[in-house]
């Protein structure tokens, strides 16, 4: 899966609701009685880079939230939904232009349907920025697995243990997380991706 990223998306006009992952994880902290010391030492992250991401200072990697979610003992899947999400529910929808965004150097992501508390799913829209794998300064490796279907442009997949594939509109890819992963656009006009990550146990 993608990077994710906490700091304020540009606005180009409307006002975009925004995906605050640093607020996310803050809120269940202090919620808990834990200690930054506590989440740090427990998860595998650094105290000072803990407490960029939870002010909005840095942006981090999916498998940096990974660890996150573990020193806090709850899902990464939860830090992805609404913060006022309090029931399991059945059904849950999202307006046009209205998923929560978040922005990073390679990605903008649009993440969908994040109102209930209890997902294995996490849909979101990608657009992707990247002209090359090698404005990444990794590619992503994580549990789960993954499916994408290119709404518009054309992607190239790359990863480690296979060929690089490319995908233009209307086709659509899935694949074990585990796998090191990254796309980057062909062509002039960013692509855009329906992604969507699902945690496995």
């Amino acid at each position: 899966m993608p990077d994710i990223a906490t700091p304020p998306v540009p606005d180009t006009g409307s006002v975009r609701p925004q995906m605050r992952i640093g607020e996310r994880i803050r809120a269940s902290r202090t919620e808990q009685g834990l200690t930054l010391d506590e989440v740090s030492r427990r998860g595998g992250v650094s105290k000072s880079a803990l407490s960029k991401i939870e002010n909005g200072r840095a942006s981090p990697t999916f498998e940096v939230l990974e660890l996150v979610a573990a020193g806090l003992g709850v899902t990464l899947v939860s830090l992805l939904s609404e913060q006022g999400a309090g029931q399991p529910g059945r059904l849950t929808t999202t307006p046009a232009g209205e998923g929560r965004r978040s922005e990073e150097a390679n990605y903008v992501h649009e993440y969908l349907c994040t109102g209930l508390k209890d997902r294995r799913m996490v849909p979101f829209v990608t657009t992707v920025k990247a002209r090359a794998a090698h404005q990444f300064e990794k590619p992503a490796s994580h549990k789960g697995e993954e499916f994408l279907y290119v709404l518009a442009g054309e992607v190239a997949f790359v990863s480690g243990t296979y060929d690089e594939i490319r995908l233009k509109h209307g086709d659509s890819l899935y694949f074990d997380s585990r796998l090191t992963h990254l796309c980057y656009t062909i062509g002039d006009v960013d692509a855009t991706l329906l992604w969507v990550w699902c945690e496995t146990g």
